[in-house]
C-alpha cells in the first residue's frame, strides 16, 4: 500500500466509527430507521445498497486522482459517509435517522456530510484554476 492512502484511510476508518456510534447514544424512540433511499422517498433497501456501493468508488478515484488538501479532505468525508450509509442498510435493515426538523424528512449527520462533501468538491472543481505567478 503506498504511503499517500494510509492517512485517507485512517481518516475514513475514525469518522465511519464516529458516525456508527452516533445512534448508540441516542434515545431508541428518536431513531428511524429508514429502508428508502434520497429523504425517505425513493426506491427500497436493496436499490440503496447497490446505488452506494456504486457511489462509494467515486471518493476512491478522487483520491487517486487528485493531491489537492481539499479534494482529499472532502473524499474522506464522502467516503465515511457513505460506508456508513451502506453499514446501516446491511446490517440494520435500513439507514438510521435521528435529526428531525420540522417537515423536513429525518436524517443523520452522514447525510449532512455528503452534502457538504459534494458541494465542497462541487466548488473546487467549478472554480478557476489560480496560475501561479512568475
Amino acid at each position: 500500500m503506498k504511503q499517500k492512502y494510509l492517512w485517507p484511510i485512517l481518516e475514513t476508518l475514525g469518522l465511519l466509527l464516529v458516525l456508527q456510534l452516533i445512534p448508540v447514544y441516542i434515545k431508541p424512540e428518536w431513531l428511524l430507521f429508514n429502508d428508502h433511499f434520497i429523504l425517505g422517498y425513493f426506491g427500497a433497501n436493496n436499490l440503496a445498497i447497490i446505488l452506494l456501493v456504486a457511489f462509494s468508488y467515486l471518493p476512491i478515484l478522487l483520491l487517486e486522482k487528485s493531491d489537492k488538501r481539499i479534494v482529499r479532505f472532502s473524499s474522506v468525508i464522502l467516503l465515511a459517509s457513505i460506508l456508513s450509509n451502506l453499514l446501516d442498510r446491511i446490517f440494520r435493515g435500513g439507514a438510521t435517522d435521528y435529526i428531525s426538523i420540522s417537515n423536513w424528512p429525518t436524517f443523520n449527520l452522514a447525510d449532512v456530510l455528503i452534502i457538504v462533501a459534494v458541494v465542497i468538491l462541487g466548488l473546487n472543481y467549478l472554480s478557476p484554476i489560480k496560475k501561479p505567478r512568475s
